[in-house]
């Protein structure tokens, strides 16, 4: 049998346990009445978990308190108070009726309830249409809070964040998720306009660029503000089209545009360039006999020094157009194999025998023997040309590095020889007509301007090519690319 203390005990545990969970039914009822004022029915419950903890506390108050007296023999305290504890409980069962009667119309608490059913039912059918809507959008797709954050992205959106999912990508700064950047997008030239688009709550198209997991791509980005009440922007939506490919393909065609356009005027010059020489090349021969058959004769002094003169000219004219007449002369040459490395070697003698003294010339020859296809003396001339215009660059003094190494260019394996001078460098406006024959920065009689255009018809005579690349005032760098057969 249970000791009759286990029993008093067991009896002021289970009150005392009343007590608190009616209390906590009476704060839990008070959140929900907080939360949702327009509700009837939970103004009603909140009111009744009152009653209730009133009417259970004093219950269970009442129970202990008897308890404690029996036990210490103060029956008479208890026939005074037992009363006073039994119109409590009636006052209770009272209230509970006038808060009954007061929400007699059940009615209306349930119309209010089936009308928050439906309404929530509208809202989840109109969120799953936005869901469908969002994801079925044919760009990506994201909505960014005033503060950064992702509220939302759609299903395009998160295949191009493919080591991320939905869950991931949502609550996370904008700026870390396209830019791997630790704050927002605020420089000069890679401005972020969600701030002007919340502030103005204007629509912005802008081009960025994203860091994606397959590496930097570039999105054109419409930004159009997200109204919240009455015009009211917090947030933004940003559309990103990806144009990466497209402005690879534009790139693509203006170069293609201007190696065609290239093309066709150095076809047109040299179709000019041949005819006027050979014109010119019959006419000085003309000039040149008759110059002679003077000089044969017994003529006055003066007349002899002038013809002289004539002479002169006539055969500097000649040289001229025996270099117009070589570039036709080294496309159509004969070639065959020969051993690069040899050539090199012959070639390092010869610059550093002609270079001036106030220039240093640095060899790095990173091959071995060679075989390549061509004309040596055609391609000599070439290289020559280029080591002169570095030589005409740095009139002041500087160093010409010469470097040959193997690469690989456009999946094919070629030689670079590689021209790098300190000189005075080559303006903008001027570098894509450095190849045009008879075009020249020098002062009048320091050059004819074919130098750089004959190796450029070798080189391609070769099957190679040559590209050049400056920044004014740094100097300039030259490589040729010759193919080779492993």
């Amino acid at each position: 049998m249970i000791s009759l203390h286990l029993q008093i005990l067991i009896d002021i545990a289970g009150s005392l346990a009343v007590i608190y969970i009616t209390f906590q039914a009476v704060r839990t009822g008070r959140i929900i009445e907080q939360r949702n004022k327009d509700i009837v029915f939970y103004r009603y419950l909140y009111y009744q978990a009152i009653t209730l903890f009133i009417f259970a506390s004093g219950r269970a108050l009442g129970h202990i308190i008897k308890r404690i007296l029996l036990l210490t023999d103060n029956q008479d305290i208890w026939t005074f108070l037992s009363p006073l504890s039994g119109g409590l409980n009636t006052l209770t069962f009272i209230a509970f009726s006038l808060i009954a009667l007061m929400y007699s119309n059940v009615q209306d608490v349930n119309r209010q309830i089936d009308e928050l059913v439906t309404e929530r039912r509208r809202y989840k059918r109109l969120f799953d249409y936005k869901t469908k809507i969002f994801d079925s959008m044919y760009f990506p797709a994201v909505v960014i809070s005033e503060d950064y954050k992702i509220l939302d992205v759609n299903r395009r959106f998160v295949e191009i964040c493919k080591d991320k999912n939905k869950a991931d990508l949502i609550g996370k700064n904008c700026f870390e998720v396209t830019h791997s950047s630790s704050a927002p997008c605020l420089s000069e030239d890679h401005p972020c306009p969600i701030k002007k688009v919340i502030n103005e709550g204007t629509t912005e198209v802008v081009i960025h660029r994203h860091k994606c997991p397959e590496g930097e791509r570039v999105f054109e980005l419409h930004i159009s503000p997200v109204l919240f009440g009455e015009r009211e922007v917090k947030a933004v939506i940003e559309i990103c089209r990806d144009i990466t490919g497209i402005l690879k393909e534009q790139a693509e065609k203006e170069r293609l545009r201007k190696q065609l356009f290239q093309t066709q005027k150095m076809a047109s010059l040299q179709t000019l360039i041949a005819g006027i020489a050979h014109e010119f090349n019959n006419l000085l021969v003309g000039i040149m006999g008759n110059a002679e058959l003077i000089l044969n004769m017994p003529v006055d002094v003066r007349i002899r020094e002038r013809v002289e003169k004539i002479n002169s000219s006539s055969q500097r004219a000649a040289e001229l157009i025996k270099k117009m007449l070589y570039y036709q002369s080294v496309v159509h040459s004969e070639k065959g194999p020969f051993n690069l490395t040899e050539f090199l070697m012959d070639f390092q003698k010869f610059v550093l025998s002609m270079k001036p003294e106030s220039v240093d010339v640095r060899f790095a020859l990173d091959i071995e023997d060679l075989i390549i296809y061509g004309d040596p003396r055609s391609l000599n001339d070439a290289l020559i040309n280029i080591v002169e215009n570095a030589f005409q660059a740095m009139r002041g003094g500087g160093c010409l590095d010469i470097t040959v190494k193997k690469t690989i260019k456009d999946n094919k394996p070629y030689v670079m020889l590689e021209f790098k001078d300190t000189g005075e460098g080559i303006e903008p406006e001027n570098l894509d007509r450095v190849f045009d024959p008879f075009f020249t920065t020098r002062d009048v009689g320091s050059g004819t301007g074919l130098g750089l255009y004959v190796a450029k018809g070798v080189v391609e005579s070769h099957d190679g090519r040559i590209v050049v690349e400056s920044t004014q005032g740094e100097g300039a760098r030259f490589a040729v690319y010759l193919p080779y057969k492993d």
